[in-house]
């Protein structure tokens, strides 16, 4: 926490902003805790002197930037995280957190790369492999039968990914050749068995979230499965998920997946909606409340 002064600094300095002008919002993720909460407000607004300081669920916020209030998000960047939320309210029952996402897509490719003589070993190597993920990694829309795709037509699979615009040391590789691992490496969200871990399945996970919510709310959360994150961004994402949320819920029931081409800055845009309302501020500590009630004002969060 030393750190925070120095980053808020940081960021201020290269917005050219002066904070005492300005009412600042923090996208915070669902186990910040009461403490952190407190440290920030106290030094954006004894520090830095703020007008007012808001910290808003980054769940939240990525379903503001759906325009909507309630609804299931599905958020996988590094990490996973399944928040329920009805009417703006998160539903602590049905969230879940998972300790991996992207980064575990890009160790599963890793190792296939490694079993076909490709080496990424060092930090900035990893680096490339999430490069190669990126531009190469997709969703099969059933594993199995792309797996048979595969080993009959394995050109249709196979993608060279190229790196010459880079600027890659000399005896390096200019280019990275895919196959399996295009769908193979990211299909562990799906079946965690995959990775070698006893995790639930992204799909369970989020069947475990609507059945926590209020009876009258589970049809409209199976229609309102909202999608952010970085990890999400591969294609076929959406709708591999959409299918195996609906084979675990009666058929009778609509299950849709919101997918926002600006899924990756969903937190941000999410917090831009917000900060326009005419309630942002009653909704925020002004610099005067908290100089009167400390610690009590974080109450209204």
């Amino acid at each position: 926490m030393d750190i925070i002064p120095g980053l808020f600094k940081k960021v201020f300095q290269d917005l050219a902003v002066d904070p005492s002008e300005y009412w600042i919002m923090i996208s915070a993720p669902q186990n910040c805790s009461l403490k952190m909460k407190e440290h920030f407000v106290s030094i954006l607004v004894e520090q830095f002197d703020a007008r007012g300081v808001h910290i808003v669920n980054q769940s939240l916020l990525a379903l503001y930037s759906y325009n909507s209030t309630s609804g299931i998000v599905v958020d996988i960047g590094e990490r996973m995280e399944i928040v329920p939320i009805t009417d703006g309210y998160i539903v602590e029952g049905g969230v879940s957190k998972q300790p991996y996402g992207g980064q575990r897509i890009a160790d599963a490719l890793n190792s296939v790369l490694t079993e076909n003589k490709y080496r990424f070993f060092t930090e900035v190597e990893t680096l490339i492999v999430r490069h190669v993920m990126e531009e190469s990694c997709y969703i099969a829309s059933n594993y199995n039968e792309e797996l048979v795709r595969c080993s009959k037509t394995p050109d249709e699979i196979r993608k060279n990914v190229d790196l010459t615009e880079y600027d890659m040391p000399k005896g390096t590789y200019s280019k990275i050749q895919t196959d399996v691992g295009r769908f193979s490496s990211p299909e562990g969200i799906f079946n965690t068995d995959l990775w070698g871990m006893d995790n639930p399945y992204l799909q369970k996970l989020i069947h475990k979230a609507i059945q926590e919510c209020p009876m009258d709310n589970r049809r409209e959360m199976c229609r309102g499965i909202y999608l952010s994150g970085g990890a999400t961004l591969l294609p076929g994402f959406a709708e591999r998920l959409q299918a195996e949320v609906a084979k675990l819920v009666p058929p009778s029931i609509v299950v849709q997946v919101h997918a926002s081409p600006q899924r990756y800055h969903s937190a941000y845009i999410g917090a831009c909606t917000l900060a326009n309302l005419s309630i942002f501020e009653q909704a925020s500590i002004s610099n005067e409340e908290w100089k009167q009630k400390g610690v009590e004002s974080l109450r209204k969060w």
